[in-house]
């Protein structure tokens, strides 16, 4: 495959979202881009806004409509009502996927393929499997090699998973939240709005480092020690790693990185409630 270009501003190259039909040749890989562009920097400030004020402003919503219902009066950090988990990951798609429709509409092209290359073929998907499991496998031996230093079980930002209940029902509303539609929320603001507004700003390089780093610092436990969080972030920083090289590699097309983050997402949601991990 073609490595990866520089990218910045002026139109200098950038691995624009290609077609479900791109060949992945060279050319393709070096679109520039057009100069109605407009989204950068100040739109990726503003998802993140809409991320956190929706994710609190869901999470509000959800306690008070338990307490109306008479539902659970307390609420512990280690075990939030399902009602909270849920609503409190889809409030944060108001900033993920929201903010990038308000861009492509406003100052871009008017389409999410070609703006952040929402677009996927089978080749696309049959690599991001096969990264999204090679991503699991080194997680995997970074946690080992946590245990074999300190003695204590890896941090995980994933253990509220356990807490919210077993039945079918919970498994499936989980498994829809946080398996297929975090994913695709996930790219389309870190591989999509952000990377693509470092690449304009500065180059690849900077983009691929920058989204990937950001990313790991947002998945950060709180309430877990300094170093707990500091494992949690660089492991999902790793993951953002692999998911940014697969889409520059892929032409800047998101059905990848889409695919490989359904596949480490639904593994750790199938461990928890199929295999009974704890």
């Amino acid at each position: 495959p073609p490595g990866p270009p520089t990218a910045g501003p002026g139109g200098r190259p950038w691995p624009a979202p290609a077609s479900a039909g791109s060949t992945g040749s060279p050319a393709a890989a070096h679109r520039t881009i057009p100069p109605e562009i407009r989204w950068g920097l100040g739109d990726v400030g503003w998802g993140l806004l809409l991320f956190f004020t929706g994710q609190v402003a869901t999470t509000v919503l959800a306690l008070a409509l338990m307490a109306v219902t008479g539902g659970q009066d307390t609420l512990r950090p280690d075990q939030p009502p399902l009602l909270v988990v849920v609503l409190g990951v889809v409030g944060g798609w108001v900033g993920l996927i929201g903010w990038p429709v308000v861009a492509t509409r406003f100052k871009g092209q008017g389409s999410l393929r070609k703006d952040f290359g929402l677009v996927f073929t089978w080749a696309d998907v049959g690599w991001g499997v096969l990264a999204g499991f090679a991503s699991l496998a080194i997680s995997i031996l970074l946690s080992l090699l946590w245990v074999a230093i300190t003695g204590a079980d890896a941090p995980s930002n994933a253990g509220f998973l356990a807490e919210v209940g077993t039945g079918p029902a919970v498994v499936l509303v989980l498994f829809a939240t946080i398996a297929v539609g975090t994913p695709i929320a996930e790219e389309l603001f870190f591989r999509g709005l952000l990377m693509r507004s470092l690449g304009k700003r500065w180059n690849v390089r900077v983009a691929v480092v920058g989204s990937s780093l950001l990313f790991g610092s947002l998945h950060a436990t709180a309430g877990t020690s300094v170093g707990g969080a500091l494992f949690i972030a660089g492991v999902t920083a790793l993951y953002g790693l692999v998911l940014a090289l697969l889409t520059v590699w892929r032409d800047g097309r998101l059905g990848g990185a889409i695919t490989a983050h359904f596949v480490i997402n639904g593994t750790q949601v199938l461990l928890f409630f199929v295999a009974g991990v704890r």
